[in-house]
């Protein structure tokens, strides 16, 4: 029986990948799936995956007192943060630039439900061999925020900036060694 826990987690075994760009941040004669995502997937420098509380209520129950999980959906607006990497064009960052602008203004279409979101951000869990441990899925994400860019006359460093995202739902998928899932919520 193999041993699944000698190797520790490391911290580059991951990737990141969005479903699509809404169709608000490009002109209108760009069809969505004009748009290259690899200016996103590939270009991904960190994730900061929001952490998960539960709140309880103190009841008494046959003369003692239990705590009872208090069950809310979506009472919460959780972020989801990705730092990206600037692209060379800076094409990623006045994309997103552009869709919270225009989302600001109001200058969206309204004709689908969710047609202004990001369907799906899939982030895959590797294992040391590259192999797929889990996936978290966002759907219905929304940016919300746009970090600063920080442009600087002489420096070679690459550029980056953070995006913090809402989103509806967060599901969890882990897998085996050979690929099949495990669990699934």
């Amino acid at each position: 029986m193999p041993n699944n826990y000698i190797n520790t987690f490391h911290q580059d075994s991951f990737t990141v990948r969005l479903s699509n760009f809404p169709r608000v941040a490009e002109s209108k004669q760009t069809d969505e799936k004009e748009v290259d995502m690899r200016i996103f997937d590939y270009f991904v420098k960190n994730v900061v995956i929001p952490d998960m509380s539960q709140e309880t209520v103190q009841v008494d129950f046959m003369g003692g007192v239990r705590y009872q999980p208090i069950t809310r959906a979506n009472n919460e607006n959780p972020q989801l943060t990705i730092e990206f990497k600037a692209e060379e064009n800076l094409r990623n960052y006045h994309m997103l630039f552009s869709y919270i602008k225009k989302m600001r203004y109001g200058d969206v279409p309204v004709e689908k439900q969710y047609q202004n979101t990001i369907k799906s951000i899939f982030i895959d869990t590797l294992d040391n061999q590259g192999r797929k441990l889990g996936r978290l899925e966002f759907t219905n994400a929304i940016p919300v925020s746009l970090g600063s860019l920080t442009l600087t006359v002489g420096n070679s460093e690459e550029l980056s900036f953070p995006v913090s995202f809402i989103y509806e739902e967060f599901n969890v998928t882990l897998y085996d060694e050979d690929g099949n899932i495990l669990y699934e919520s």
